[in-house]
């Protein structure tokens, strides 16, 4: 894609507003999810590199969200829930994680 958010975008946007490193969660009109990240020297560059994905990957971000808001894995097209998500998406606004009108966006929506 032309318009992806690019590392040159980061470090624009870090020395605009004086930031040590940026991590982007980009959701793009397909749904596809990327991480892209920006780090002010080496050692903050593979530190954010190493976070970013590590968060992209890992159970503790829920990708309920992306899913019934973006249509991630759908080609951006929102995908409902299927009945064995809802208790999970539940759980996940009962803990405070995902804000309720987000995580159930399309059955409630």
């Amino acid at each position: 894609m032309t318009n992806e958010v690019s590392i040159i975008d980061l470090k624009e946007l870090a020395n605009l507003k004086d930031q040590q490193a940026i991590i982007a969660f980009c959701v793009e009109r397909d749904g596809t999810v990327r991480c892209v990240t920006y780090g002010e020297d080496t050692l903050k560059c593979k530190a954010t590199g190493w976070w970013g994905q590590g968060l992209l990957k890992s159970k503790n971000i829920s990708a309920i969200p992306f899913q019934t808001v973006f249509g991630m894995d759908n080609g951006g097209v929102p995908t409902p829930l299927m009945d064995s998500d809802y208790s999970r998406a539940l759980d996940l606004v009962a803990a405070g994680k995902v804000p309720r009108e987000i995580a159930l966006a399309p059955l409630e929506g």
